[in-house]
C-alpha cells in the first residue's frame, strides 16, 4: 500500500518529528511537509523520501496561512494518507482515506486564545481577531473531511 505522510513542520526533535520517522520507516511513506531543516530535526529523516513544499527552514505564524493554501493545493496519488498538524489537514477533502494525528490542535485558535489576543496591539490585534474566526472555521470544517 502507497502512503503519504502529510505534516505542517519537521523542524525539531519531539514527539511528531518521532512520529512521523516513526511511521513513515514502518509503512515505507513519503513525506510531504510545509517546513522542513534537516539540521535541526532527526538526522534519519535524510533516508527518507521528503517532499517540501518550501524553501523555509523555520515555522512562523505568518507562514501558517501559506502553509495552509499549499497543502490545500495538493492532489496526490495515494491509497493511504496520514496527517500532522492543522496545516497539512487543509489537504484532507482531496484526501482518501486518511488518518488524521491530533497531536494538539492549533492552540491560540482555541484555549490560548485570549492569552494571544492579550499580546497583540492596535492593528495586529484587529487582524488577528479577524484571521482566527476565520481559521477557526477552516480547521473546524476540515475535521469533517477525516475518516
Amino acid at each position: 500500500m502507497k502512503t503519504a505522510i502529510l505534516v505542517d513542520c519537521l523542524v525539531n526533535r519531539g514527539g511528531v518529528e518521532r512520529l512521523v520517522l516513526t511511521q513513515a520507516k514502518h509503512l515505507n511513506a513519503d513525506i510531504f511537509v510545509g517546513i522542513y531543516n534537516s539540521k535541526t530535526t532527526f538526522e534519519e529523516f535524510k533516508q527518507l523520501n521528503i517532499n517540501v513544499l518550501t524553501k523555509y527552514k523555520k515555522h512562523s505564524r505568518a507562514l501558517t496561512l501559506y502553509l495552509w493554501y499549499l497543502f490545500k493545493k495538493l492532489k496526490l496519488k495515494y491509497d493511504f494518507y496520514i496527517f500532522f498538524g492543522t496545516g497539512a489537514l487543509n489537504a484532507a477533502k482531496n484526501h482518501h482515506p486518511n488518518l488524521w494525528y491530533c497531536n494538539s490542535p492549533s492552540r491560540y485558535l482555541y484555549d490560548l486564545y485570549e492569552e494571544e489576543l492579550s499580546r497583540t496591539k492596535n492593528l495586529i490585534k484587529l487582524l488577528f481577531v479577524l484571521m482566527t474566526k476565520i481559521m477557526r472555521k477552516i480547521d473546524q470544517n476540515n475535521v469533517k473531511s477525516i475518516d
